[in-house]
């Protein structure tokens, strides 16, 4: 099975038992962990795991640094201490999507495969 993103990048920046870890540069993001690669943001989710709203950033401080330059501005991220803030988790069970994809939309009637 694959590693999710989170993942990845845990094991590359290796954060301490406070949760602390060091700067990882973008330039790091090659070979196995070419999946961590930051895109245009809404591109394909491609920077959806380092969000504000990620479940990595649930759990750690993230902290990005930025470089002045056109195009992407992420220059590095590190994880700065375990996030002790309450977070509401608004994620929804697969189990529950799975069953809503299968009714009938409660607005117009159409199904998922009438709309393909």
């Amino acid at each position: 099975m694959s590693k999710s993103k989170k993942e990845l990048f845990l094991e590359l920046a290796q954060p301490d038992k406070t949760g602390v870890s060091r700067w990882v540069s973008v330039t790091e993001f090659v070979g196995k962990y070419q999946g961590l690669q930051l895109g245009v943001p809404g591109s394909n989710g491609r920077t959806s795991w380092c969000r504000s709203n990620s479940s990595l950033a649930k759990e750690f401080n993230l902290e990005v640094g930025y470089r002045k330059a056109q195009g992407n501005p992420i220059d590095r991220i590190r994880l700065n201490g375990y996030n002790t803030e309450c977070v509401f988790n608004q994620n929804i069970r697969q189990d529950i999507k799975n069953h809503y994809k299968q009714q009938c939309c409660a607005v117009c009637a159409a199904t998922l495969k009438t709309l393909k």
